[in-house]
């Protein structure tokens, strides 16, 4: 690889983006059903920024960090409101590079 091609890789910056939550609901029937999940098919432009970093890799150590944390906060609430949807939400992320264009939206 040429010296000036390593370089511009090293400037590389990628972002950890997960996707907006949706609301479901409302159920008239049942308002605690009423929910928000998390909508992967939204344009990655509306996506949710969750960190910088320097490299893919580290990106995604800290995608399966805030994987476990959001698993553990869900064991310690109550079993009728665990929805595992932040859970969901951070399994879906992705590491982006902050020069995709998908990031411009239309």
């Amino acid at each position: 690889m040429e010296p000036r091609h390593a370089a511009a890789l090293a400037l590389v910056v990628w972002w950890l983006m997960t996707p907006p939550f949706t609301g479901v609901g409302p159920n008239p029937r049942e308002a605690s059903l009423d929910r928000a999940i998390p909508d992967p098919e939204a344009p990655l432009s509306k996506w949710l920024w969750s960190g910088s970093f320097e490299s893919v890799d580290a990106c995604q150590h800290e995608q399966q960090k805030q994987v476990a944390d959001a698993q553990k906060r869900e064991l310690n609430l109550p079993v009728a409101e665990r929805g595992g949807e932040v859970v969901k939400d951070f399994l879906l992320g992705e590491c982006i590079a902050i020069d995709d264009p998908r990031l411009k939206g239309n």
